[in-house]
C-alpha cells in the first residue's frame, strides 16, 4: 500500500500512495507538551518481519511508527486487517492504534529504530538515549554525544517564523525552532550512523556478556551480580542487551555466565585477605538472592559453602542462612553445614534461635545419628522431638530421653545433677511435649496430625505414662526404661510418679489440657468406679478421666508425697468436677476430703487459686453447711465463698460483717445491704442489719460515703440521727450531713425516701454546727437555700456568732421576720471591726511594718464594705415588703408635724440605724487617720466614705423610685400613691438623721462634714445618670441613622420586564398610566398630612368641630383603579421584577404560608 507519514507542526498523518493516495490515519500533536520549548518533529518506520519464534501466535510483526513533538514520543503500531476472499483486488483495512508514550526532558530531533524493540533517541543537547519498547517505554542507558560535534543545520525557522512568533498568551507557544538533526542519525541492522561535521561514527549496543565483563573488570563483581540476576529475571534489558524474550532461553544463557560470576567472586573474595566484612556480607546477600532466583540451592550449600568455609567466613554465610530458612525459602541442609550451624549458634550461646531454626527443616533431610547426638549434646531437645517425630514417626524415643534428663534428679547422694540451668529447661519440655501430643498436635509448631496418626499417638503416650510398670524400649531389646537407680525397685506407675515428683503443678497443668480433648470422651461407660479396667501387659487398653483420676488418687495418697505436692491435684479434681459431670463420679466422702484439704492449704501463694477450686466444687457438690465448715472458711479466709454460703442462707448481718473483713471487695457491700433491705426480712433479722450498719457506721463511710448515705436514707430514715452519732470523727459527721443534705443533682433524683421535717430540722442544725468548725464560708450559701422554719435559730445562732459567720446569722433571723435582731447582730458587728480599724489606725505610728499595716486594712476595709452591703440588702428587703404590704403609717405623719423614731415603719428604721451606722463609721475613722503625725500611704478613711455614698445611693434608689402597684385586690382603705409614701419616707428618715447627727457632732464642723459625705452621694448619682443618659442617646442616634441610610438604599430590579409577562415594568415606555397613578398617590399622601394636622390642631383647641362637608375628595374611575392595580410591580431581594398580578394568577407558588409573596423563580423572600 505503499504507506508514508507526514508531520506538521500540530498534525501527523499517514496517507497510503497505493493504488492511490489516500490518507489513512490522522492524530493530532499532544496536549501535555512542555509550553515555550523547542519546536521539533521527527519520526521513523519499522517494519514488519518475520519473527523467529511466534509471538502472540503471530510469525510476523506488526510495523511500527515512532513519531516525536518536541519532547513526548509516541509509539503507534499498524495492524492490517483481512483480506476480503470475494473481493481480491479490495486493499485490506487499516489499524492504528497508540500502544505507549513517553516524555523527554529536552526537545527530540532525530529517532531511528535500532531493532524491532530498541528504539534510539537523539535530544537537542545531543544526548544519545536507548529505549525498549516492551509492554511500555523505559530508558535503558543514556549517553553525551555533544564531543562527536553532530551535523546539523536550520532548514525551518524561515518557514515556521509565524508559528514561533505567535501571541505570547498562547499556552502551547514555542520560543525557538530546533536546527535538522533528521539526516545526522541513521540506523541500519542493528548498528547506528552518527554524522558529525567532520566524521562519521558507527556503533552497536553492547550486549550483556559485555556490561558483565565491563563491571568485573571494572572491580564491581557485586553489581555484576546484581546485574546478572537482573538479566535473568528480565526485569532491564532485554532485546536491547542482546537476550531472547523467551524466559526459558534466557535463564539457560544468563544461568551458566552467572554461576561462573559468582564462582569467581566468591574465590576471590573470601581467599583475599584484605577483604572488608561489609563488602563480603554484601557478596554474600546476592549470592543467596542469585542462587535462590535461579533454584540452584544445592550450589549454594554445596559448592559456595565451601568457598566460605576455606575462607574462614561461615559464620557471615549461616547468620545470612538463618532469615531464608526461618522464611521458609530454604528447607533442607547437608549434614556438614548442619553440625557447623550447631556449633555456631552453640558458641554464641543462641540454642533457642537455633531449635527454631532446625525445626523449620524438613526432618527426613536430617543425618538422624548426628542430629540426635547433636542436639543432646548440646541439650537441643525441641529440634530432638521434632526430628524423632517428624522424621520416624517416633513419639516415644524423645519421651525416654526426657525421663532420663528428670531422673537425675534423683541420684543416691541426694543432690540433683542440676548445677547447669540449661538441664532443668530441657526436662522442663516434657510437659509441653506431652500437652502437644495428648492432644494431637504436632511439637513445637502447635499444627494439628491427622487423626488417624493423632489417635495412635494419643493411644501410646497414655500407654507410656500410665504403665503400671516398666517398659522396654526400643521395642526388641533389653534395655528398660528405668525411673530409679538399679538397685531400687521400681514403684507401681513409675513413670507417672516420676513426672508427679518433679513438678506436680506442671503436670496439673498439662493433664487440664489434655482433659479438654475428645478423645477421652469414648469409652466412659465402660467403668465409673474407682478401680482402673484390667490392665494388658501392664497398662490400660484405654483410658478415661475416670481412670485418670483413680490412679492418680490411688497414687499421692501415699506418704511419699507432701501436701504442697497434693493440693495440686486437689485443685486440678475439683476444677475439673463441674467441667466434665457426666464422666467423673466421686463419692461424698472423697469430695468430702478434698475440700478439707482445700481449706487447709498452709501456702499463702495459693490461698486464691484454693478459693477459686472451692468455688469450681461446691457448683456440684453441696454439703451440709456446719459451723466446722465455716470456720474453715474462715480460717483460709475465702470471703467469697462465704459471701455466696451467706447469700444462699439469707444470713445477711454474717454476710454484710464478712463484706468488710475482705479487704479486696469491700465496695461490693452496698449492693447486697441494698438486696437484703428490700428483701422480705422479719423485724428482727431487719433491727439485726440495721445495728449492724450502725455499728459499722464509720466503716461503711470509709467505703463509699454516697452509698453509705444513700443506703441509710432510703431503708432506714428513722436512724439517721443514730447512725450519724455512731461517726466519731466530727469531719465524717460534717462529710455525711454534706452528701445528705446538699447532694448533687443525680443523686437528688435519687433520693425518693421522705424523712420527717423534724428529724431534718435537727440534722440541718447539726449540720450548720458542724459546717461552723469546718468551712464556715459556706455557711451563709447553705443559709440561703433554706425556708423559715428548717432551723431551730436558739442552737444554730450562737454555734454561727462564735465562729463569726455574721451574714449567716443576719440571713438567718431575716428569713425568720426578726429583721431588728438581724440589724442590731449586724450593728453590733459592724461597730467591733471599726475599733479594730480605728485601734490599727492609732497604733500604726510605733509600729515600722508598713507592709503589715497595708494587708490589715485592706482585710478589715473588704469585712466593713461585706457587712454594710448586707445591711442595704435587709434595708431593701424591708423596704419591699413594706411596699406590698396593706398597712400604712397613720393619717398623723400626713399632717407633717414632728415624728419620732418610736412612729417609724419597720423598714424606715432599718435605714435610719444603717445610714446613722454607716456616717459613724466614716467619722471614726477619720478622726483616727487625723490624728496621726503623718498620713498613711494607704488611706483607711476611703472606704467608709465610699459606704456611707453608697447607703444614702441605695436609700435614694429605695425611697424615690415608684414601684408597681399591687393588683392583687384588697379590702384594706386605699394606699396613698407609692411615690409620696416614699417621699415622705425619705424626708423622715433625714431628718431623724440629722437630729441624731446634731446631737452627736459637738460642733458645726463636724455637722457639715458629714452633710458633705451625704451630698456627695447625690452628686455622685446625678454624674452617673448623665453620663448613662449620653451614651445611651448616642447609640440610639448611630442605630437610627445606621436603619435609615439602609431604608434609603432600596432594592434595584435587574430588568425592566416583568419576569412572567415578559411585559415592561418599569422605566420608559410603560405608558402615562403610570405618571398619573404616581401623581394621585402623592396627592392622597399630601390631603392625609393636612388632615392630621388640622385634627390634631382642634383637639388642641378644645373644639370638636370638624371639617365642612364640602372637602374635595379624588375620585378616581373604577376602570383606572383596575388598570393601576395591573401596573403595580414587586421587587425582591434577588433583584427579580414581577408584576403584582402576575403574582396574584401564580397562585400558591408565588405566595409564603405567613403572608406576603416569594419570588416563584428562585425561592427568594420579598
Amino acid at each position: 500500500m505503499g504507506l508514508t507519514a507526514l508531520l506538521t507542526p500540530y498534525l501527523l498523518v499517514v496517507v497510503s500512495t497505493t493504488p492511490i493516495a489516500q490518507t489513512q490515519h490522522k492524530a493530532s500533536r499532544p496536549k501535555d507538551i512542555m509550553p515555550h520549548g523547542a519546536m521539533s518533529a521527527c519520526l521513523a518506520w519499522f517494519p514488519a518481519v518475520k519473527l523467529k519464534s511466534p509471538v502472540q501466535g503471530k510469525d510476523v510483526s506488526e510495523t511500527k511508527l515512532v513519531y516525536c513533538w518536541s519532547d513526548v514520543l509516541t509509539v503507534l503500531d499498524v495492524e492490517v486487517g483481512p483480506l476480503d476472499p470475494n473481493d481480491k483486488d479490495k486493499q485490506p483495512g487499516l489499524f492504528f492504534k497508540t500502544r505507549a508514550r513517553w516524555k523527554c526532558e529536552e526537545a527530540i530531533v532525530a529517532v531511528q529504530w535500532l531493532s524491532r524493540s530498541v528504539v534510539g533517541v537523539l535530544t537537542i543537547s545531543q544526548r544519545l538515549v536507548i529505549l525498549e519498547d516492551g509492554d511500555d517505554l523505559h530508558v535503558m542507558d543514556s549517553v553525551d554525544l555533544i564531543k562527536m560535534h553532530i551535523f546539523h543545520r536550520d532548514f525551518f525557522s524561515k518557514q515556521l517564523h509565524t508559528v514561533v512568533e505567535q501571541e505570547e498568551n498562547e499556552a502551547d507557544i514555542h520560543g525557538v525552532v530546533a536546527d535538522a538533526f533528521y539526516m545526522s542519525f541513521k540506523s541500519y541492522k542493528g548498528r547506528a550512523f552518527l554524522m558529525g561535521f567532520s566524521d562519521v561514527s558507527i556503533g552497536t549496543l553492547s550486549n550483556w556478556a559485555d556490561r558483565l565483563s565491563a563491571l568485573v573488570e571494572h572491580g564491581d563483581d557485586i553489581a555484576a551480580i546484581r546485574l546478572g540476576v537482573a538479566y535473568y529475571k528480565g526485569s532491564t534489558g532485554k532485546v536491547s542487551v542482546g537476550l531472547p524474550e523467551d524466559d526459558g532461553s534466557r535463564h539457560d544463557i544468563v544461568r551458566e555466565r552467572l554461576l561462573e560470576l559468582l564462582q569467581a567472586s566468591l574465590k576471590y573474595r573470601l581467599s583475599d585477605q584484605e577483604s572488608e566484612d561489609d563488602r563480603i556480607q554484601a557478596l554474600t546477600d546476592e549470592c543467596f538472592n542469585a542462587c535462590l532466583t535461579m533454584d540452584e540451592v544445592d550450589f549454594l550449600l554445596d559448592e559456595a559453602y565451601d568457598y566460605y568455609k576455606e575462607g574462614r567466613e561461615t559464620d557471615i554465610f549461616i547468620d545470612t542462612l538463618e532469615s531464608y530458612v526461618m522464611e521458609g525459602d530454604i528447607k533442607a541442609l547437608p549434614p556438614l553445614l548442619v553440625k557447623d550451624a550447631v556449633d555456631y549458634y552453640a558458641s554464641t550461646h543462641r540454642e533457642t534461635r537455633l531449635e527454631e531454626l532446625l525445626c523449620r527443616l524438613e526432618a527426613h533431610a536430617f543425618d538422624i545419628d548426628q542430629v540426635t547426638k547433636l542436639c543432646k549434646q548440646h541439650l537441643l531437645y525441641d529440634a530432638l522431638i521434632y526430628v524423632w517425630n517428624q522424621a520416624l514417626a517416633d513419639w516415644i524415643t524423645p519421651l525416654t530421653e526426657l525421663f532420663s534428663l528428670i531422673r537425675q534428679q534423683n541420684l543416691p547422694n541426694g543432690t540433683g545433677d542440676y548445677d547447669h540451668e540449661d538441664k532443668l529447661d530441657a526436662a522442663m519440655k516434657t510437659f509441653p511435649y506431652l500437652a502437644f501430643s495428648l492432644t494431637g498436635r504436632l511439637y513445637p509448631n502447635g499444627e494439628l496430625m491427622d487423626e488417624e496418626q493423632a489417635d495412635v499417638v494419643r493411644k501410646d503416650m497414655y500407654k507410656m505414662l500410665f504403665s503400671a510398670h516398666t517398659h522396654t524400649w526400643p521395642p526388641g531389646s533389653n534395655t528398660k526404661v528405668q525411673t530409679v537407680p538399679e538397685e531400687q525397685d521400681e514403684p507401681a506407675f513409675p513413670y507417672l510418679r516420676l513426672l508427679l515428683h518433679f513438678d506436680t503443678p506442671n503436670f496439673m497443668s498439662m493433664m487440664n489440657e489434655a482433659f479438654e480433648d475428645p478423645y477421652l470422651n469414648s469409652n466412659q461407660d465402660q467403668d465409673y468406679d474407682e478401680t482402673p479396667v484390667t490392665p494388658i501387659n501392664g497398662s490400660v487398653s484405654k483410658m478415661t478421666r475416670q481412670q485418670i483420676i483413680s490412679i492418680l488418687l490411688e497414687i499421692m495418697s501415699a506418704d511419699d508425697f507432701e501436701p504442697s505436692q497434693t493440693i495440686y491435684l486437689d485443685m486440678f479434681i475439683a476444677r475439673s468436677l463441674p467441667k466434665y459431670p457426666q464422666f467423673l463420679i466421686l463419692s461424698g466422702s472423697a469430695l468430702q476430703q478434698i475440700l478439707h484439704r482445700l481449706c487447709s492449704a498452709e501456702d499463702e501463694d495459693l490461698s486464691d487459686e484454693c478459693q477459686l477450686s472451692v468455688e469450681y466444687l461446691l457448683s456440684v457438690y453441696h454439703p451440709p453447711v456446719t459451723e466446722n465448715f465455716i470456720k474453715a472458711l474462715h480460717h483460709a479466709r475465702f470471703y467469697r465463698v462465704l459471701k455466696s454460703t451467706y447469700r444462699s442462707e439469707r444470713r445477711y448481718v454474717d454476710l454484710i460483717s464478712t463484706f468488710l473483713e475482705d479487704t479486696e471487695d469491700r465496695v461490693e457491700v452496698f449492693r447486697d445491704i441494698d438486696n437484703c433491705l428490700r428483701a422480705s426480712l422479719g423485724i428482727k433479722q431487719r433491727r439485726s442489719v440495721e445495728d449492724l450498719i450502725c455499728a459499722r457506721a464509720q466503716e461503711l463511710v470509709f467505703i463509699d460515703l454516697r452509698q453509705a448515705v444513700h443506703t441509710v436514707q432510703r431503708y432506714m430514715p428513722s436512724r439517721l440521727e443514730e447512725y450519724l452519732e455512731s461517726l466519731q470523727e466530727s469531719r465524717l459527721q460534717y462529710a455525711f450531713l454534706q452528701e445528705l443534705l446538699e447532694p448533687d443533682a443525680s443523686q437528688k433524683a435519687k433520693a425518693d425516701t421522705v424523712t420527717s421535717k423534724e428529724l431534718m430540722t435537727l440534722l440541718s442544725d447539726r449540720y450548720i454546727q458542724l459546717m461552723c468548725a469546718h468551712d464556715p464560708t459556706h455557711v451563709s450559701d447553705f443559709v440561703s437555700t433554706l425556708d423559715s422554719g428548717d432551723l431551730h435559730l436558739d442552737k444554730v445562732l450562737p454555734a454561727i456568732e462564735k465562729n463569726g459567720v455574721v451574714d449567716a446569722a443576719v440571713l438567718l433571723l431575716t428569713k425568720d421576720g426578726l429583721a431588728r435582731e438581724a440589724m442590731d447582730r449586724l450593728v453590733k458587728h459592724i461597730q467591733s471591726l471599726t475599733k479594730a480599724l480605728c485601734s490599727l489606725i492609732d497604733s500604726s505610728a510605733d509600729s515600722p511594718d508598713v507592709f503589715g499595716f497595708d494587708v490589715a486594712v485592706k482585710d478589715l476595709s473588704a469585712d466593713l464594705e461585706k457587712y454594710t452591703k448586707l445591711g442595704i440588702w435587709l434595708c431593701q428587703g424591708q423596704t419591699r415588703i413594706a411596699d406590698t404590704s396593706p398597712t400604712f403609717p397613720s393619717n398623723s405623719r400626713m399632717r407633717h408635724r414632728e415624728i419620732t423614731e418610736n412612729e417609724l415603719t419597720l423598714d424606715e428604721y432599718l435605714w435610719l440605724t444603717l445610714v446613722d451606722l454607716t456616717v459613724s463609721v466614716s467619722k471614726s475613722v477619720s478622726t483616727s487617720v487625723a490624728s496621726l503625725p503623718s498620713p498613711p500611704r494607704t488611706n483607711p478613711s476611703t472606704t467608709p466614705r465610699t459606704l456611707v455614698q453608697q447607703v444614702f445611693t441605695a436609700l435614694l434608689t429605695s425611697t424615690t423610685t415608684p414601684s408597681l402597684p399591687n393588683s392583687t385586690p384588697t379590702t384594706a382603705r386605699p394606699a396613698p400613691p407609692p411615690s409620696k409614701r416614699k417621699e415622705s419616707s425619705f424626708l423622715t428618715i433625714f431628718r431623724l438623721f440629722l437630729t441624731r447627727a446634731a446631737l452627736s457632732a459637738p460642733s458645726l464642723s463636724d455637722l457639715r462634714a458629714v452633710l458633705l459625705d451625704i451630698f456627695s452621694a447625690y452628686a455622685y448619682e446625678s454624674d452617673v445618670l448623665a453620663l448613662a443618659s449620653q451614651l445611651l442617646d448616642r447609640d440610639a442616634f448611630d442605630e437610627i441613622s445606621l436603619v435609615h441610610g439602609k431604608r434609603q438604599q432600596g432594592w434595584r430590579p435587574r430588568s425592566q420586564v416583568c419576569e412572567r409577562c415578559k411585559r415592561r415594568a418599569w422605566g420608559p415606555g410603560t405608558g402615562e398610566a403610570v405618571w398619573e397613578a404616581w401623581v394621585d398617590r402623592e396627592t392622597e399622601r399630601g390631603m392625609r398630612k393636612r388632615k392630621r394636622g388640622e385634627g390634631a390642631a382642634e383637639e388642641g383647641s378644645g373644639k370638636g368641630k370638624g371639617r365642612g362637608a364640602g372637602e374635595t375628595v379624588l375620585e378616581v374611575d373604577e376602570r383606572d383603579r383596575e388598570e393601576r392595580k395591573r401596573l403595580e410591580v414587586v421587587v425582591f431581594a434577588c433583584r427579580h421584577v414581577y408584576h403584582r398580578h402576575c403574582l396574584d394568577e401564580m397562585g400558591e407558588g408565588a405566595r409564603k404560608e405567613e403572608g406576603g409573596y416569594k419570588c416563584p423563580g428562585c425561592e427568594g423572600g420579598a
